[in-house]
């Protein structure tokens, strides 16, 4: 631990930095799981092209919004902001939730449950994700800069993404 700790990988807060990979480990596993079954779990429900519709809303808005998110990490803190950007995820996911009880028969006949109905929620549900993806895509490097110091940025930013790319592999075992 000494070693480490003079070499500059273990400072004062390379817990917090342990800590964030592990939540964006957590929050884009179950996102690329998602992610990954969204075309298939609609096709299976007979939307043929609400997958498709639903992945370019969030690649669309992700793109417009990319232009904006350095000014709002900076207006909030990159705390926060990655606090935002979760939310806008963990609410596609729960859309999934809302689709699965609309494919109940008994819930088909509900207003709520219509396909325009469904149609309208989950592209709010998916532009929310650009939205706030470009929000937490910017602040959690912001966030992980902010707890090193000069001599051990690269380290904590590689200790950060060894962490989270772990989600590309867990996603797609979980798909």
């Amino acid at each position: 631990k000494t070693q480490y700790w003079k070499m500059g990988l273990i400072g004062q807060n390379f817990w917090k930095v342990v800590i964030c990979g592990t939540g964006a480990l957590c929050l884009f596993t179950s996102f690329n799981t998602v992610q990954n079954l969204t075309t298939n779990i609609y096709q299976d429900l007979g939307q043929d092209h609400l997958g498709f519709y639903l992945l370019s809303a969030i690649m669309f808005f992700l793109v417009v919004f990319s232009v904006m998110s350095s000014a709002i990490v900076k207006r909030m803190s990159a705390r926060r902001a990655m606090i935002v950007g979760g939310l806008g995820y963990t609410l596609f996911g729960g859309s999934f939730i809302y689709v699965n009880y609309c494919d109940d028969p008994d819930h088909r006949a509900d207003g709520i449950c219509s396909i325009p109905c469904i149609y309208v929620i989950t592209l709010l549900c998916a532009s929310s994700v650009g939205v706030t993806g470009s929000i937490i895509w910017v602040a959690m490097p912001t966030y992980i800069k902010e707890c090193a110091v000069e001599n051990n940025v690269n380290s904590y930013q590689g200790v950060f993404w060894f962490i989270m790319q772990f989600c590309q592999i867990l996603g797609n075992l979980m798909a």
